[in-house]
């Protein structure tokens, strides 16, 4: 089965949720959204929903302002994850501690951006920069 929601997106920010599923639905995009700060709820959606039903995303973003061992459990338990140990992911948040930021890089966070007040800016640059690499295949891209 086709995956038409190529975006993962790992927050607990009800507002990150609504903004960033409009802002990608402008660009035809619907992601899907957990909920949680538990690194076994991701393992468990890895295991158990991925494996049986979709494709695994292409892109992974995850919200460092969870909790600082959570959020960094779940970066572990997502570039341990035979399906999603490739997956770029991009950490975002407005209160991440530089040391967070760090050990995200050096457990495989591919970027981190500074959470924006407008969601479409945000967007905006990652599809910029992913599209064009080819990870999101048929995304159109703002030159």
């Amino acid at each position: 089965m086709a995956d038409s929601h190529p975006i993962l997106v790992i927050s607990t920010n009800p507002a990150d949720r609504f903004q960033l599923r409009e802002a990608f639905s402008n660009y035809g995009i619907v992601s899907r959204h957990l909920y949680t700060e538990v690194d076994s709820v991701v393992a468990n959606y890895l295991d158990n929903f991925l494996e049986h039903f979709l494709a695994p995303p292409k892109l992974v973003l995850l919200n460092l302002d969870i909790a600082y061992q959570a959020s960094l459990s779940i970066l572990a338990c997502i570039k341990q994850h035979p399906l999603t140990q490739t997956v770029p992911v991009i950490t975002y948040g407005q209160h991440s501690a530089q040391t967070v930021v760090k050990l995200a890089y050096e457990q495989g966070a591919s970027a981190y951006l500074v959470k924006p007040a407008n969601w479409s800016v945000l967007v905006s640059t990652i599809l910029n920069n992913w599209g064009h690499w080819s990870l999101l295949p048929g995304v159109q891209t703002l030159n």
